[in-house]
């Protein structure tokens, strides 16, 4: 893009990055002072009853940075896509359905169903991924294919995302560095749409961390918060995927998050071999059991996040290269990212 380009949005970009961050420290603090929370479950990292609500926050930094945009800035309207105002409006009901399942627990087959069907809409109104990289070639995929690989990656990310949001910092601080390298990686690409939904949830993130990233956490993001910010990274990656046209992109997202699949997916596996339910509250993923074995919220916080900026480093260097659309190479980083994981278990095993 042209230098005249980034002129023309540096005010309106400072402007919306002001209003988000500013939103979110408000509407947070005001959240906190609300104290809608819940009782500690078997899932959950802490003892005593912490408002649940810091998504809100999170969910009014998007809402005021889309009102501003339309207000004050419908000039740049043209490079979203037309149907932004339908992809937001997805957002907003995502974050309704976390809070309703904050306020009223809702059952899991309710929840993952109407998740399902945001997840489908969301796919379909950002774009199916129409290839996949396989021997150095794009092999085309069939669109049903295509929209069912995008549909499981989005309900993946958004309940490995509101899984791994039961340490203090965890999820933001991952996802704000995880952020950064999508949203540039996107603006290289032209795709406004990532830079936009990165570009927010970082405002909007930074927002709500000192009110959660400290040792007695004033609030956390509760599903009102980890199925927006889940579902708006998706979202942001799956854009990037159909913005490229020469450099096949769908192993960047996984890449840039794969921490906290990794923590998911390995300690599901291990509860699926021992036979447990899937669905029922637990302490097995690798940060709940670092927490309790000692550690504090924000040393597993920083692990994690010295974690998530090695990714995202590997994953620029990826795109750089051109070696983001090797399946060999994400296949690499998965064997490292496991060993890390099978390594961290059976340390916790001998000292138990």
């Amino acid at each position: 893009m042209s230098e005249n380009f980034w002129n023309f949005l540096l005010w309106p970009v400072i402007n919306l990055a002001g209003l988000g961050f500013f939103t979110s420290l408000a509407v947070t603090g005001f959240m906190v002072v609300a104290g809608l929370g819940d009782e500690p479950d078997a899932r959950s990292s802490h003892g005593r009853v912490t408002p649940t609500s810091g998504g809100v926050g999170l969910i009014a930094a998007f809402g005021i940075c889309g009102v501003t945009l339309a207000l004050l800035y419908p000039f740049l309207l043209r490079f979203l896509p037309v149907n932004f105002p339908q992809i937001l409006s997805l957002v907003f009901a995502m974050g309704l359905l976390g809070l309703c399942d904050d306020v009223f627990a809702l059952s899991a087959k309710l929840k993952f169903g109407i998740m399902i069907i945001l997840a489908g809409a969301g796919v379909l109104s950002v774009g199916i991924p129409a290839a996949f990289p396989f021997g150095g070639e794009m092999w085309s995929i069939p669109t049903i294919i295509g929209f069912f690989g995008a549909l499981l990656w989005v309900f993946v990310v958004v309940n490995a995302v509101n899984f791994m949001d039961g340490a203090n910092g965890l999820i933001t601080n991952t996802l704000v560095i995880a952020s950064v390298a999508l949203g540039v990686i996107g603006l290289s690409l032209g795709s406004v749409l990532t830079a936009f939904f990165c570009g927010v949830s970082i405002v909007g993130f930074l927002g709500f961390l000192p009110y959660n990233q400290r040792r007695d956490a004033a609030i956390f993001l509760g599903d009102a918060g980890s199925l927006v910010a889940g579902f708006t990274f998706a979202l942001a990656a799956l854009s990037a995927v159909n913005a490229s046209a020469t450099l096949p992109l769908l192993f960047l997202g996984p890449l840039l998050i794969l921490p906290l699949l990794a923590d998911v997916l390995l300690t599901l596996a291990s509860r699926a071999k021992r036979r447990q339910n899937l669905l029922h509250a637990h302490r097995d993923h690798m940060y709940q059991r670092l927490i309790g074995r000692g550690m504090s919220h924000l040393q597993v916080t920083w692990i994690y996040s010295i974690l998530a900026l090695v990714f995202a480093n590997i994953s620029i260097f990826a795109v750089q290269s051109e070696r983001i659309s090797s399946p060999g190479f994400f296949s690499l980083n998965v064997v490292f990212i496991s060993a890390l994981y099978f390594l961290a278990s059976r340390i916790l095993r001998r000292a138990n």
